[in-house]
């Protein structure tokens, strides 16, 4: 699957998390209200209905939205950091978090994310290092290295000139 399959994918996941999480609350607090005017009333009830539907409804309602707004992060750094480094020319995660305004840490935590998720195709941390395809080009390579703008992504990468090259952050056919 490639990286912007991945993303629409998890794009439209991240969106189905938001709507079950916000009906999930909201039947948490329609229960709730119920409860309140129940006790307003005069009525008992027991605070085992309480945690019960805060376990039911209100738990799986907050993960979900909580879930859905890491990947929406994960979404946006991803084309932040493939920007900055089509920019920038080179994977230094130092570079990243100076260009960006994150710690070097923070930015080697998301890229290990987004590397997990295969947002990066075929990449790898090595020290400071983000390598993409992992390997160095030849002498004869970088004769017949291009800038091109990937389609999909827009990154712009140094590509080698051949009839299928692919887009060195995401993958994609250039």
């Amino acid at each position: 699957m490639k990286t912007n399959e991945r993303i629409k994918r998890d794009k439209i996941s991240a969106n189905i998390h938001v709507f079950i999480g916000a009906v999930l609350l909201c039947f948490y607090g329609v229960i709730n209200l119920i409860f309140i005017e129940d006790i307003s009333k005069g009525e008992e009830t027991e605070a085992l209905d309480f945690i019960i539907a805060f376990i039911f409804f209100g738990l799986p309602g907050l993960a979900l939205l909580i879930k859905s707004i890491k990947n929406k992060r994960i979404i946006y750094l991803f084309k932040n950091y493939v920007t900055t480094m089509s920019a920038a020319s080179n994977g230094s995660i130092s570079n990243i978090a100076r260009i960006t305004g994150k710690s070097e840490d923070f930015v080697k935590d998301k890229i290990s994310k987004m590397i997990k998720n295969k947002y990066f195709i075929n990449a790898r941390i090595e020290g400071d290092q983000l390598l993409i395809n992992g390997r160095k080009l030849t002498k004869e390579e970088k004769l017949k290295v291009v800038s091109a703008q990937c389609k999909t992504c827009g990154a712009i990468g140094r590509n080698v000139l051949t009839e299928n090259s692919f887009c060195e952050y995401c993958g994609s056919t250039l």
